[in-house]
């Protein structure tokens, strides 16, 4: 007779986001390439200073992927497009419809957005609660599977967590450019983090 029960247990926690990770990009064409490249750095730095001015903390700032591309078509003069990205992580989600219209204001025509998502600053909690809610899964079925058999569990042989992290953000879906500071609604819903842990228990008489 099989001597062990094991069993896969899955588990969720929810949470409220408490931050806004929004990413913001800047895109600017010319027929030079250094002209190209400032415009789009002199939309960014105007972006930076918006996000600022709105008391958005330097760590919570990172600019990245700066970038010059050739492109033409058959016959024509080359043209030079530039780009670069910004991300900004906003703690007031009250504020941050408003800071996107403000952002984009402050980097003109080149200004982007490019994306938004929330999440959990700590995630250390709803982790946690998701493990349990996994362990706890994993003892019903073992439990069941060991009634089912006619025996009864025994010691914990084996405990392996499975990686698995569930996050559901709301995002923009493509880049887009605005021309106005008006404020942009924002629903922030929730966020979902799974666990799976495999167990297996000896099975006793």
């Amino acid at each position: 007779m099989t001597d062990s029960v094991t069993v896969i247990g899955h588990g969720i926690a929810s949470g409220t986001p408490d931050i806004v990770v929004l990413r913001f990009g800047a895109e600017a064409t010319d027929d030079n390439p250094s002209d190209a490249f400032t415009a789009a750095g002199r939309a960014i730095t105007a972006m930076v200073a918006a996000l600022r001015a709105a008391e958005v903390a330097d760590a919570d700032l990172q600019t990245a992927g700066a970038s010059v591309n050739e492109w033409h078509e058959h016959g024509t003069t080359p043209r030079y497009h530039a780009s670069q990205q910004l991300t900004a992580v906003v703690r007031d989600l009250a504020a941050a419809g408003a800071f996107v219209g403000q952002v984009i204001e402050a980097g003109g025509a080149a200004a982007r957005l490019q994306g938004m998502s929330f999440s959990v600053a700590d995630m250390a909690p709803l982790t946690r609660a998701a493990r349990e809610a996994a362990w706890h899964d994993a003892v019903d079925k073992g439990g069941q599977f060991s009634e089912l058999a006619g025996r009864n569990l025994g010691a914990v042989r084996r405990i392996v967590e499975q990686q698995e992290t569930g996050y559901v953000p709301q995002m923009a879906r493509r880049a887009l450019a605005m021309e106005s500071s008006a404020g942009m609604p924002v629903e922030a819903g929730e966020n979902k983090v799974a666990a799976t842990v495999e167990v297996e228990w000896a099975l006793a008489d």
